[in-house]
């Protein structure tokens, strides 16, 4: 959290008190007077702490065949203005998933914009879509990348800023914004795979594999 405070505050998307909370909630865990045995999840092992991989099901990359754009939030955001950028991209269908689509599956008619409720068909497109735009949740972004695909975040809270900076640091193909511009479509459609993705993608895809860490750490605790 250090690391990023001040370009988190001067980021003005979220009031200092939402922010310092973060900080405080961490503070009073590692102050406690319990014993507490402090295990960090991340994309990438870390000597100076305990660390485990994400906790999510290993799949296969994405082919990425389909000409669509698979968008999910959890937060109910302002879609005329999403939909007028959308819209401008003809040529490639965007597919929202949210629990607020059946807010909006009858106020809006676009040809390439469609609202969906989560179900099979969000895995099925997620694993043939181009790039994903979503929200800034840890677990979240890890998945996204372990699929291969590159991926525009909106952080909706002080806490998924504070990943969006520690992402932007770890995952190649990720990239985040306050709000979804026309440019930052672009940077999904005009992605391109490099030997260096694909170096960061193989030492993920190991760290994954030591799913048993946290049970051997528990394990060892007891």
């Amino acid at each position: 959290f250090n690391i990023d405070y001040k370009d988190v505050i001067l980021h003005k998307e979220f009031d200092k008190y939402q922010t310092d909370s973060v900080l405080f909630s961490s503070y009073v865990i590692h102050k406690s007077y319990l014993k507490l045995h402090k295990i960090a999840i991340d994309s990438l092992s870390n000597k100076e702490v305990l660390t485990i991989p994400p906790l999510i099901e290993k799949e296969e990359i994405s082919s990425r065949e389909d000409k669509i754009i698979v968008c999910y939030f959890n937060t109910n955001l302002i879609i005329t203005d999403i939909i007028r950028v959308f819209e401008t991209f003809k040529d490639i269908n965007f597919y929202i998933y949210s629990n607020f689509s059946k807010n909006y599956v009858n106020t809006y008619n676009s040809s390439n914009v469609l609202f969906c409720d989560f179900g099979y068909k969000f895995k099925i497109q997620r694993k043939k879509c181009i790039g994903i735009i979503c929200s800034c949740g840890f677990e979240t972004i890890c998945e996204n990348f372990q699929l291969g695909l590159p991926m525009l975040a909106i952080p909706m809270n002080p806490e998924q800023l504070f990943n969006a900076y520690d992402h932007s640091r770890k995952i190649p193909g990720f990239y985040w914004s306050k709000s979804i511009t026309e440019t930052d479509v672009k940077k999904i459609l005009n992605f391109e795979y490099t030997d260096e993705y694909w170096e960061k993608h193989k030492d993920f895809c190991k760290w994954l594999d030591k799913k048993e860490s946290l049970k051997n750490t528990i394990s060892t605790i007891l």
